[in-house]
């Protein structure tokens, strides 16, 4: 497995991990600037720890 996906994952950032291998399987890593593609890369992570933190609060909610 990649290296950056790994030290992402044990950084406990497993949505900027999945974007960087979605990049990398599409090879669009290249086509984009350093800053694009840590502000997609910061927003997936934002993403993800937001929809855990929703999927953990509807848990909490509705299961008893």
């Amino acid at each position: 497995m990649d290296e950056i996906a790994n030290n992402l994952r044990s950084l406990k950032m497993p949505g900027m991990a999945h974007f960087w291998t979605s990049l990398q399987e599409t090879r669009r890593y290249d086509d984009l600037s350093l800053k694009d593609g840590l502000l997609l890369m910061i927003q997936a992570e934002l993403d993800n720890r937001t929809m855990s933190r929703n999927a953990k609060l509807l848990k909490k909610r509705y299961c008893f």
